[in-house]
């Protein structure tokens, strides 16, 4: 990034990210370099090289959820517990008003709100319990979703979901929701 080494990945096959903030130019253009070797051997099945996924430059505000850091974890009353990772980036702390958002594929199910405070140069972890009435499950047969999103001033993080469990049983196997 503008002349700078960032980092090296070995593997065309999985994602990664990289955070070039520190390394930007404001007010003035930017150039991003990558280069794509092909020298040492990868998968066992194809040597070639190149791109080919997607790349996206990904840009946030000052304070921001952290990518691919919402959790959301489910019960089969209904009760759904939710955690992201709020950063800020700036120099003074930060106080947010989290807006928390449960949908079905019509309507909105459940919500949450909440004030929190990020320390400067810091990272806060938030969540929030809340609860579907009438929860419709994820079985194979009807993959039911729902999604929560999460609002914190100009930001939002969202993550699809299904209401399930899972578990194993030394008696009867594998189970779903369970059931066999």
């Amino acid at each position: 990034v503008n002349g700078s080494y960032m980092d090296r990945h070995c593997s065309g096959y999985t994602g990664f990210i990289l955070d070039i903030t520190d390394h930007l130019l404001p007010g003035e253009d930017n150039s991003v370099a990558v280069r794509v070797d092909s020298d040492q051997p990868e998968g066992w099945w194809y040597e070639g090289a190149g791109i080919y996924r997607h790349v996206n430059l990904w840009v946030a505000e000052p304070v921001y959820f952290q990518y691919n850091q919402t959790v959301v974890k489910t019960a089969l009353d209904g009760s759904v517990y939710a955690t992201a990772v709020l950063v800020n980036d700036t120099d003074a702390p930060a106080t947010l008003s989290l807006q928390w958002e449960i949908r079905d594929d019509k309507t909105v199910v459940a919500t949450a709100s909440e004030n929190v405070t990020v320390p400067a140069y810091n990272r806060h972890q938030v969540w929030a319990q809340m609860q579907v009435e009438d929860p419709q499950y994820w079985t194979v047969e009807s993959p039911n979703l729902y999604t929560l999103s999460i609002h914190a001033g100009a930001e939002e993080t969202s993550q699809r979901f299904g209401i399930r469990t899972v578990s194993f049983d030394a008696e009867r196997g594998f189970l779903l929701n369970g059931k066999e």
